[in-house]
Order: C-alpha cells, then structure tokens, then sequence
C-alpha cells in the first residue's frame, strides 16, 4: 500500500479551450434604401420657389470590405452611394458617404449577428439647371447648371445579419445614420440665409459577400 500525504492544494490545475478562434474576412455589395426624412425643410424651400420637391426615398448602392474575429470584435470600412433623382422640375440631389466603423460580433461559422457604429463622411450635391440664354464656360450635357454643396458628418449605430456558406455570405443591415455636421448648403461658401438641412436617416440593406475564413 502506497500512502501519499501531498494535500490537494499541491496540484496545479490546467485549464484548457477547445473553443478554436474564428477569423473571417468580408468582400461585398449592397442595395438599400435611406429614407432622409428631414429633407422636408429643402422641399419647403422648393415649393416656396414654385418648384417641386423631392420623395425621401433614396436608392443606396454599399460596397464594404471587414474583418472579423468572432465574439471578439470586426471593423469594416465601407462606401455608399446615392444615384441623383430629378424632381421634374430643374433640380437633381444625389451624394455619396465613405464610413469607417467597428462592431461586436456574435455567432458561429454559419451565423452573425453584428452591432456596430460607424462614423463617415460624406456629401450631398444639389444640381439646379438655370437659363441657357448664355451659355456658361464648363456645361453638364450641354446645360447650364449650379451645384450647392452640403457636408454630412454621419454617427450610425447599426446592427448586421450574416448567413456564412463557403465563399459566399448573405448580409441584412440596418441602422440610423445621425447627421452632426453643420447641414449648411454652400456654393462659394455657407448659405447661412437659406434653409438648413439634415440627413439624418434610417436605412435598410441586403446583399452578397465573399468571404474568407482563416
């Protein structure tokens, strides 16, 4: 018989993970809406010109790029663009935003959830077709125009949902885009006698990435 005095205290005890780190890396295109609901104080302006106004409703083209270490943290640097829509009556709005953000992911290989924010910067630019009775110097199709600019400076808490197949994923992500910047119109400088406006808006996207796992 063998008798050991050592007390349990004597032994170290060895933890160890089975949890293997997950690595990912995203590649993808979006189509989604922003709905600038507070464009309503340019449209106010507009019809108090006799012109019309435009719908809130902006198409929105994404192009992002993310890395990911799952259930610990991703960053993502992404572009969004809003293709000019007319308001039949001499003006066209379109811009664009480029963002940088991070965000927690949960889930596994198969499945994502993501919390995020994202700052960016972007802007707006609002074409109006003025007389061609005199044809300016530099023309857009052969028509005279003046362009007034407004900077967005943009805070987007979001939340994003992935579907993982191998190579390609499957993207669902929505958010509120927060407008901080100063919202002035400018065209030589600040058009501080003519109406502010915000672009501050809710936003849904859908779209397809390819993806890498290491």
């Amino acid at each position: 018989m063998i008798i050991c005095n050592e007390t349990a205290d004597g032994y170290e005890d060895t933890y160890f993970s089975w949890q293997i780190p997950l690595y990912e890396y995203h590649a993808g295109a979006y189509y989604g809406y922003h709905y600038f609901n507070k464009i309503r104080n340019l449209n106010s302006a507009l019809v108090a010109f006799n012109s019309t106004g435009f719908t809130n409703k902006f198409v929105t083209y994404n192009f992002a790029m993310d890395y990911l270490e799952m259930n610990v943290l991703g960053a993502r640097l992404s572009f969004s663009y809003f293709p000019a829509i007319s308001n039949n009556d001499g003006f066209e709005i379109g811009g664009n935003l480029t963002s940088l953000g991070y965000y927690y992911p949960v889930g596994n290989k198969y499945v994502m959830a993501g919390f995020g924010m994202d700052i960016g910067y972007g802007r707006m630019t609002l074409t109006e077709e003025s007389d061609n009775t005199v044809p300016n110097l530099i023309q857009q199709n052969g028509k005279n125009v003046n362009l007034y600019r407004n900077d967005m400076l943009v805070f987007d808490p979001n939340i994003e949902l992935r579907l993982t197949l191998p190579v390609i994923s499957f993207n669902f992500k929505t958010g509120y885009g927060l407008d901080a910047s100063g919202k002035f119109w400018k065209l030589d400088g600040k058009m501080k006698d003519f109406t502010k406006t915000s672009f501050s808006a809710p936003y849904i996207q859908a779209g397809i990435s390819l993806n890498l796992k290491l």
